[in-house]
């Protein structure tokens, strides 16, 4: 007798493969003055309370408390500078792999922030505010400019470098400084800026990153009226410009940046 045959169907055995992870997407991104401006505060207000980037603003008050610390310049505990410093720190983190720029004007101005509150912790409670106030009195005030200046910038760069790719525009062999200069005069003849946001916004364009993060309201204002197209025939004009400038305007993959605020 020969054995029956097993005519129940046989579910076939289908091989697990390991989910696919999804890429994150590159993109290049400007950070303008007031952005490194806010997370300077935020390392040095770090730095002062002993503790890592990353620490919560109430972290922050917390331990500089228990130092007594609560005599430090105002800004220093400002909660709301503070929290737009770390806001900003925590969205670097969250997006590693993108490229991340910076203008060596926005270098300068943030060294000219950092020589400020250097003089301000220095006269802060020491003199009357009138005098405090008073600038000549200010430029006389002798500080650790190396230590204060010159070091808490390099600081803020090398902490910034342990989480994200950064360089400075001017410094890559692409961006001259007169290359963003002729970008600012197609720029000038069609949008009203001072000269401080056309110039970080002309680094912007010619080096076509993808965003620009600012906590500049009036220049975050003006950049998204341009990408939601609300000046179109002033873009068309300053695309044709920038076309006959350089061909790499002319390719067909310009795009205006997007404004964000971090």
């Amino acid at each position: 007798m020969t054995d029956a045959l097993d005519t129940r169907a046989v579910t076939p055995e289908v091989s697990k493969q390991p989910a696919v992870e999804a890429v994150p997407q590159q993109k290049s991104v400007l950070l303008d003055t007031c952005v490194l401006a806010r997370l300077s505060l935020y390392f040095e207000a770090c730095l002062a309370a002993r503790l890592q980037p990353g620490c919560t603003i109430d972290e922050l008050h917390q331990s500089m408390r228990e130092l007594q610390l609560c005599s430090r310049p105002g800004d220093l505990l400002a909660s709301e500078s503070l929290n737009d410093g770390r806001k900003t720190w925590m969205a670097l983190v969250a997006a590693p792999d993108s490229q991340y720029s910076y203008s060596l004007l926005s270098q300068l101005e943030t060294q000219v922030l950092l020589e400020e509150r250097a003089v301000d912790a220095l006269l802060l409670g020491k003199v009357p505010f009138r005098l405090w106030r008073n600038k000549p009195l200010r430029m006389q005030t002798e500080i650790d400019y190396d230590g204060e200046v010159l070091g808490k910038w390099t600081d803020l760069i090398s902490t910034l470098e342990t989480v994200i790719n950064v360089q400075c525009i001017e410094e890559a062999d692409e961006a001259r400084p007169s290359d963003i200069v002729d970008v600012s005069n197609i720029l000038s003849r069609h949008l009203v800026l001072d000269p401080i946001d056309l110039y970080l916004y002309s680094c912007a364009v010619f080096t076509m990153v993808d965003e620009v993060w600012t906590d500049d309201g009036d220049l975050r204002t003006l950049i998204t009226g341009i990408t939601n197209g609300h000046f179109q025939s002033q873009c068309h004009a300053m695309e044709a410009a920038l076309a006959r400038l350089n061909e790499k305007f002319a390719s067909g993959e310009f795009t205006w940046p997007r404004a964000i605020k971090p």
